[in-house]
């Protein structure tokens, strides 16, 4: 999906799904591979990273790094996370299931892959 279409929230209607999102927090972002989230939602994004924050012992509020509108919005994401599953990106002692130790630029790349 075009960048400008992320920017201005522009989907063709009978386009869209859902979105899929990648954010982290502010403490870990670097500026090579980081812990990044990587999740889906047919709602508002925002609010359901703020959903999946709410009750955690995290002192600072997320930063949402990408939102990209998607049909099927869950096989996407499978195939993203399946994608960073091969690559050995899965982070598996994060505190959820959907992080992995990687970049924007990677994750961007792979949903463009994915989408086409």
């Amino acid at each position: 999906m075009a960048d400008a279409a992320i920017e201005t929230g522009d989907e063709a209607a009978g386009d869209f799904e859902g979105y899929i999102y990648a954010f982290s927090f502010p403490s870990i972002i670097k500026d090579g591979v980081h812990p990044i989230k990587v999740g889906k939602t047919a709602g508002d994004v925002e609010s359901r990273i703020a959903e999946q924050c709410k009750g955690s012992a995290i002192f600072e509020p997320p930063k949402l790094l990408g939102k990209w509108p998607v049909k099927r919005v869950a096989p996407t994401e499978l195939a993203i996370h399946n994608v960073l599953k091969a690559r050995g990106k899965h982070k598996e002692d994060a505190p959820g299931r959907e992080w992995f130790n990687t970049t924007l630029a990677e994750v961007k790349a792979i949903i463009e892959f994915v989408v086409g």
